[in-house]
């Protein structure tokens, strides 16, 4: 794609800058559903008109897919939290025979 110096172009220059790879125009059509979809998913409908889509379905797959992926990230996250906490709940074999051993310092009667 070549540079005309159109609006399309330096957004994809700064951007390329920024963040080290190009977002072109549309990317940020899907950034303002998917922050919506998010943030205020009662209100989804609203997208369609937004993104002047002319009908809810295209707006509801992006919807759905937007919410399978935080979906999944919120499974992720409670999966990893749930392997910290078992992980730290492991105790070695020697650590086992600590706690059954009686102290040295016990009083034999």
């Amino acid at each position: 794609m070549t540079d005309d110096g159109s609006i399309y172009d330096a957004v994809r220059r700064r951007t390329r800058k920024a963040f080290g790879f190009a977002v072109n125009l549309h990317r940020f059509r899907h950034a303002a559903l998917t922050f919506w979809s998010i943030h205020d998913p009662k209100n989804i409908r609203g997208g369609k008109d937004l993104l002047g889509h002319r009908s809810f379905g295209t707006t509801e797959k992006f919807y759905i897919m937007t919410q399978s992926r935080t979906a999944g990230r919120v499974l992720a996250d409670a999966w990893r939290k749930r392997l910290r906490m078992s992980s730290s709940l492991l105790i070695s074999g020697s650590q086992v025979r600590a706690l059954v051993r009686p102290p040295s310092n016990t009083l034999k009667i």
